[in-house]
């Protein structure tokens, strides 16, 4: 397959050219104009009626609950606000996804279009990438026109696209990466056939990186998926599948262009750039938390100067320092909240009380039976509490009675909000007695 000259120079054959790049189709004018086309049909179908459903009075739907008040809140003073807008609040995922929402609140206002229009727009824009990076990665039009009006026409993403949640931002700056990448394996291959024409690629290894030759779209690639990162922290499996999956087209580029020792020719000449890829996804993702760098009173902002009678780090290590003590709390404890409320903005005052505890995971997992009474709950029911050693519990002003014991829970009057009480190495949760149309169904006994 593979034919040598001598004992270094590769014979560049038409077979050996047609494996290593093969040209895109030639019909480039009317491949953009079909892909227009499907994106037009998918972005009518997001954006029509875009302010229905209507989850209540506010029109709210699911988990817009939180992420529209988060967005609000980070527009108005960079960084999430607790359900008073008192306090910096502890939130479960990084700003990013927030920060879409709340452009679009800045555009369009405060209102059920204003909110889902970055959700909608962020949908319709994967419809025309997916499009065109089926056609590079399968050389044809055609199948890169159906992909697209497959997922124009899915349901799971249509719903994404219509609703402020943060799925949608995720799925497109991950298909964002991925496509950088496919632009940078064909780049990667067009200049390994430029070398076996001129001669400078041998048996032995292929040439080393000029300026032409930067793998600029992988860099691309690591800042879309920092900002993937910033969304939600499950795309950081995607930062070790991108590795190996750059890992894998390198080693085929080699091995298609008769290198002797593919394998160890990619780990040599690669793995610098690949440590570049990561650390461009790292300084993105850092760059997500810009709003909460720049102000004093985000969750944790001023953690070490707390504990040392307000004698803060250096700067930019004290920033440093204080965001890593948040990715801490976040990763060794459990946090719950089963309703939050914005009585400030006439959000259901009151339908039912939050408790967070600081336990940590392991120390739950072996709590062994006394906490495994929990009360019955549809297998539909999201869980919204640490998992399935969780325990309820309910709380008057004065006392508590945790559940399993057989006492009845004190009416929703004599437990206001917050009112939750117990050991802080138990995992706590209130109850409502009645339904509210502003409180989640989880929430309801």
């Amino acid at each position: 397959m593979v034919k040598r000259l001598d004992d270094r120079r590769i014979r560049l054959t038409a077979e050996l050219r047609d494996r290593i790049f093969r040209p895109l189709p030639a019909d480039k004018r009317i491949s953009w104009l079909w892909a227009l086309a499907i994106t037009l049909l998918g972005g009518v179908l997001r954006f029509a009626h875009l302010t229905r459903p209507a989850g209540d009075g506010k029109a709210q739907i699911f988990d817009e609950i939180y992420y529209v008040h988060d967005s609000w809140t980070l527009l108005h003073h960079g960084y999430e606000l607790d359900t008073t807008n008192t306090f910096g609040a502890f939130v479960a995922h990084p700003p990013l996804g927030k920060w879409c929402i709340a452009l679009g609140e800045a555009l369009f206002g405060e209102n059920p279009f204003g909110w889902r229009c970055a959700a909608a727009v962020a949908g319709t824009l994967a419809i025309l990438a997916l499009i065109r990076i089926a056609r590079r990665m399968f050389r044809s039009t055609l199948l890169g026109c159906i992909a697209g009006l497959l997922l124009a026409l899915d349901g799971l993403e249509l719903v994404q696209s219509r609703a402020a949640l943060l799925d949608i931002f995720l799925m497109t700056f991950l298909l964002a990466a991925f496509g950088c990448l496919v632009l940078d394996r064909d780049h990667r291959r067009r200049t390994t056939l430029a070398a076996l024409q001129d001669g400078t690629a041998t048996a032995h290894r292929l040439p080393g990186r000029t300026l032409a030759s930067v793998p600029w779209w992988r860099f691309a690639a690591g800042v879309f998926t920092g900002m993937a990162l910033g969304v939600k922290w499950s795309a950081v499996y995607y930062i070790v599948a991108y590795v190996l999956l750059v890992l894998a087209w390198e080693y085929g580029v080699r091995r298609s262009a008769g290198v002797r020792r593919p394998f160890r020719d990619t780990l040599l000449g690669e793995t610098g750039w690949l440590a570049a890829f990561v650390g461009f996804a790292l300084l993105a993702y850092l760059a997500t938390w810009t709003g909460w760098f720049a102000t004093s009173g985000g969750y944790d902002r001023g953690y070490y100067a707390a504990g040392h009678d307000g004698h803060p780090l250096p700067p930019v290590i004290n920033a440093l320092y204080n965001l890593g003590r948040y990715h801490y709390e976040s990763c060794s404890s459990t946090r719950i909240s089963t309703c939050r409320t914005n009585t400030s903005r006439g959000r259901g005052a009151g339908c039912c009380s939050a408790a967070q505890s600081r336990t940590r995971i392991p120390r739950l997992a072996r709590a062994g039976p006394a906490t495994s009474a929990r009360p019955r709950r549809s297998r539909w029911a999201p869980r919204r509490s640490g998992g399935p050693s969780s325990r309820p519990c309910w709380s008057a002003a004065g006392s508590g009675s945790p559940a399993g014991t057989g006492a009845q829970p004190p009416p929703s009057s004599a437990r206001p909000p917050g009112s939750c009480r117990g050991s802080p190495s138990r995992i706590e949760r209130c109850s409502i007695s009645t339904p509210s149309p502003h409180c989640p169904f989880w929430c309801w006994r």
